[in-house]
Parts: structure tokens; C-alpha cells; sequence
């Protein structure tokens, strides 16, 4: 073929794809999907690794088959976990090179729990025998997920499982968890490439503080069949609601960062990929004596997906 002919091609596919519009709405699938996931969460009461705290890492396998009945609009699913581990270690001045738990599962047969393990962590088998049944919206945020509630029953009385120790697992995880697979543009209009939008989530932090997070994505661009995106993530402290309680600590967000990247199948509809990461240092100031309390945590966290089978 002539060069002028292929250049020529080139750049007419370039500009197809340029101008290729794509609705990020997940569709049914026809088969099961599979997605390994992976989360790492950090938080920490100073920057140095002696510092107190925790860090939480996961990793699972997780199974999604169209529910037998279907809404009219959005879609049914049943989420089976396939594989799973999960690895806390505990930074204290008791055992400050960290106390490490470790559970993990292959896939058969029953979960057992490491010796000494936290209360928390009697949830994981109870979810592993479960799963859950998700109700998805038509832009694939989550209207309900049930089925598994019974599972957060299991820690001693008394003993409420603690987040930290469930993260992605936790009640409240696992929706933000299916959300990053299904999830992508909550408006679910055609997009081309260099359009941007939001996604917003609020987040309760205690009894009377809540954070907003927003999500700034852009449609970075296509190749083949996968469409990019890349966004930024940014929280912000809301005031509190009526009258604040003087020994309510004052929250804010001394330094920030987060962002996220991710392909997406338009043919099929469905996520092939995501990767995100944020880092956060939380202030909190008691001022209830002459000279105020100052607090710092440092969190982080970094979430990966991949769809592995169809």
C-alpha cells in the first residue's frame, strides 16, 4: 500500500475514534462475569512506619450472574466471592513492628479463621457462604444490595466489626465496591472523547460530620473497542448540621490527593479495568482547653479491578 494511502487511513481512523460517542451504562450480561479485585488500605497516626495503626490489604475473586427475574429498568445480580485474602496488620506500642493476621481462601471448602483473629473477621465466612443480591440502577449505582446482612450479625455481642478490619467488605464497602465495577457516568448520555463529568458520594464520618467526594472524570480517548478514562478525586469536610457540640472535634483535610483510571468494553458494556488512588491527612482539633488538641491520621487507599472471565 502506498505510504501517502496509509497515512491517509491512519488518520482517518484517529479522527473515527476521536469522534466515537459512548454511553458508560453497564449492560446485562449474558454469562457470568468475573472481576479480581484488589484493595489496600492505610491509616496511619503519622507518616513513619513506626507510627500507630493499621494497614489492610484484600484481594478476591468476585462472580456476578444476572438474577433469574429482572427489573424493568436496571439489572439484578447475585455476587459470589470465588477467592479470597485478606492480611491486617496492627502497629501499636505493644507490637510496633506490627501484628500481622492473615486469612486466605482458595475456593474450597469452608473459610477458616487464623488463630486470634479479630471479632471482625467471623464476617468474611459468612459472606463467602452468602454473597449478596444487587440491585443496579440504569447508570449502575447501587438502589439496594440484600441477602447478606445476617453475615455483620456474627461478631460477638457487643463487638461491632470494625471497618477498618472489613474495608472493602464492610457493609458500606462493599457498595462503593460494585459501584467502581458498574458505576461510571450517573447522567448514562453519549459521550465523546474530551467530555468530562461527576460523580459525587457522601461520606459519614461520625454521628454529625460528613465529607463530600467528587469524582472529576474525563473521556481520555479510545483504542479498538476500549474507551480511556482518567478523573481526579477531591473530598471536602461539610459543616456540621445545627449547633456543634464543643467536645465534637473539628475536622479538616490538611493535604490531599486521589485519582482514577479505567477502560471500558463499549461494545459489550462493561468495565475491563479500574485503578484508584487517594491519600489523605485528617486534622482534628479538640478545643476545649486553653491550648487546643491537634489529631492527624494518614490514610491511604488503592483500589484495582479486573475483568478476568466472561
Amino acid at each position: 500500500m502506498h505510504t501517502i494511502t496509509r497515512v491517509v487511513i491512519a488518520s482517518f481512523a484517529l479522527a473515527s475514534a476521536a469522534s466515537a460517542q459512548v454511553t458508560f451504562a453497564p449492560a446485562l450480561p449474558e454469562r457470568p462475569l468475573r472481576y479480581e479485585v484488589g484493595s489496600d488500605y492505610s491509616l496511619r497516626r503519622g507518616p513513619s512506619p513506626e507510627a500507630a495503626g493499621t494497614v489492610l490489604r484484600q484481594s478476591a475473586v468476585l462472580r456476578f450472574d444476572a438474577a433469574a427475574h429482572q427489573p424493568e429498568a436496571g439489572m439484578a445480580l447475585h455476587m459470589t466471592i470465588e477467592r479470597l485474602r485478606v492480611e491486617l496488620t496492627v502497629f501499636d506500642s505493644i507490637v510496633p513492628e506490627g501484628k500481622v493476621t492473615l486469612l486466605e481462601w482458595g475456593g474450597e471448602g469452608g473459610v477458616t479463621l487464623p488463630a486470634g483473629a479479630p471479632a471482625a473477621f467471623a464476617v468474611y465466612p459468612e459472606l463467602v457462604k452468602t454473597g449478596a443480591d444487587i440491585r443496579l440502577r440504569a447508570d449502575g449505582s447501587v438502589e439496594s444490595i440484600t441477602g447478606h446482612e445476617a453475615a455483620y450479625q456474627v461478631a460477638k455481642q457487643g463487638d461491632t466489626p470494625r471497618t477498618s478490619y472489613l474495608g472493602s467488605f464492610s457493609q458500606a464497602g462493599i457498595v462503593s465496591m460494585v459501584e467502581s465495577l458498574f458505576a461510571v457516568d450517573p447522567d448514562s448520555k453519549p459521550r465523546s472523547v474530551g467530555d468530562e463529568w461527576s460523580r459525587v458520594e457522601l461520606i459519614q464520618l461520625t454521628a454529625s460530620r460528613r465529607a463530600l467526594t467528587t469524582t472529576s472524570l474525563t473521556f481520555a480517548g479510545v483504542a479498538g473497542d476500549t474507551a480511556k478514562v482518567t478523573g481526579l478525586v477531591k473530598t471536602e469536610v461539610q459543616p456540621p448540621k445545627g449547633v456543634p457540640d464543643p467536645a465534637d472535634p473539628k475536622l479538616a483535610i490538611a493535604e490531599q490527593r486521589g485519582s482514577v483510571a479505567l477502560e471500558w468494553d463499549m461494545k459489550a458494556g462493561r468495565l475491563l479495568s479500574r485503578t484508584a488512588e487517594r491519600f489523605i491527612v485528617w486534622e482534628a482539633t479538640l478545643d476545649v482547653t486553653a491550648k487546643p488538641m491537634v489529631v492527624k491520621d494518614y490514610t491511604s487507599s488503592r483500589h484495582t479491578a479486573k475483568l478476568v472471565s466472561n
